[in-house]
């Protein structure tokens, strides 16, 4: 059993490490290029790849660190393979940082959410916007899509017959227009480069855990006088699930929901003194649970390969108790005549779904395989009842479970 000092010092560096990660250094496979054309390989600082930029923190493989805007430097990239360059658009005086999607014969380019093409005379704005329409008496918004016009203007030629039907379905977002540009490129025989890495709408991964459990009693009612002891506070516990994590609109999101499972084997000692009577009992017991929890986690901060990140959920649990010796000493004090047997008097609450929260990190060493490490809590109401006869008390438990994690 690992100890309560132990436990606590195990949290604790868990803590830190999410909220400190930073040494874990990424690599310099990131880059600027200057105003001359020169590339510099670097690492762009920051814990995300964001869709806009106003400026771009630059770290050079040499060790110089800078900030640059649209007019300091031509354009930068990640090691993702996303790109951004400085451009003026249509309507503006000003150079911006555009993201681009794909460079050809039509060059495909985004910000501010709208996006554009340029033909290699001139910037053409794809519009979309909503309309209200009546429909069977109600109003309501119709999306209006005249870039299906522009795009099918820019493409004319021979294969505007072949690829009309992918032009139809073309949706206003990244990956439906870059689909349909790198068609027509292929289509025509002309040379083209994708800059939008290619990721499903979202990852779902297995994930392991094991770890241990401490529990922490407060009473939920008690008479005066009374005194109750719970002798162990900490079990092993096991959990298997799923992670739906790497979205690809929502890259701070996740979502996990796993299968638990902890027995805790325990004794209970109680004692309870009045005028009337000197009680003392103990039982000997085994609880098992079923845990179901769930979380909606939110990833704060990335430093290299490690994330840290905060979730908010429930935890539904089904548990049964088991007793393997139970036995009450009453003493009446009036006479003196005291009376032992056996009998139950330590129950659960079978069922019960509560609020839940908890921390994390996990280091993604693979783009498939991450090492977790998470601090999970819940807090159970009224979850024992321990019930000497015509004497009753129950008490809430308070869960901090330390798990370590393997995500495939």
């Amino acid at each position: 059993m690992i100890r309560l000092p132990l436990f606590r010092g195990l949290c604790c560096s868990l803590f830190l490490l999410i909220c400190h990660p930073n040494f874990a250094q990424k690599q310099a496979d990131d880059y600027i290029l200057k105003a001359d054309g020169q590339k510099e390989t670097g690492v762009i600082l920051g814990s995300f790849e964001n869709d806009q930029y106003n400026t771009v923190r630059f770290r050079s493989a040499a060790g110089g660190t800078g900030t640059f805007g649209p007019g300091d430097i031509q354009g930068f990239g990640f090691q993702s393979g996303r790109k951004f360059m400085a451009i003026r658009l249509p309507g503006s005086e000003n150079l911006e940082f555009v993201q681009v999607l794909l460079t050809g014969k039509l060059s495909l380019y985004k910000a501010n959410d709208k996006f554009y093409v340029n033909d290699g005379r001139e910037i053409h704005e794809l519009k979309a916007f909503y309309d209200k329409a009546t429909v069977a008496g109600r109003e309501t918004r119709e999306l209006k899509k005249p870039y299906l016009g522009t795009i099918n203007m820019l493409m004319a030629g021979e294969c505007s017959a072949e690829i009309y039907d992918v032009l139809a379905d073309t949706k206003y977002d990244d990956y439906s227009l870059v689909k349909l540009l790198s068609k027509y490129h292929y289509c025509e025989g002309i040379t083209y480069e994708q800059h939008l890495p290619e990721l499903p709408f979202v990852r779902i991964s297995p994930v392991i855990y094991g770890g241990v459990t401490y529990m922490s009693m407060s009473p939920a009612s008690r008479p005066e006088n009374r005194k109750d002891a719970f002798e162990n506070h900490q079990t092993p516990i096991m959990q298997i699930g799923i992670k739906a994590h790497q979205f690809r609109r929502w890259k701070r999101l996740s979502i996990d929901v796993s299968v638990g499972y902890s027995k805790l084997d325990n004794t209970i000692i109680s004692e309870y003194t009045s005028e009337s009577q000197y009680m003392t009992a103990k039982e000997v017991f085994s609880a098992s649970t079923i845990t179901i929890p769930a979380f909606v986690n939110y990833t704060w901060t990335r430093a290299g390969s490690f994330d840290s990140y905060i979730g908010i959920g429930f935890n539904s649990r089904f548990s049964s108790l088991e007793s393997e010796f139970a036995m009450v000493d009453q003493t009446l004090t009036h006479n003196g005549v005291t009376t032992i047997y056996e009998t139950e008097f330590t129950s659960i609450n079978e069922k019960m779904t509560t609020a839940a929260g908890k921390i994390g990190v996990v280091w993604n060493f693979s783009k498939k395989i991450g090492l977790l490490a998470e601090l999970q809590l819940d807090y159970l109401p009224a979850f024992y009842q321990v019930n000497l006869p015509f004497n009753e008390a129950s008490y809430n438990q308070t869960n901090t479970s330390l798990l370590i994690g393997l995500r495939f």
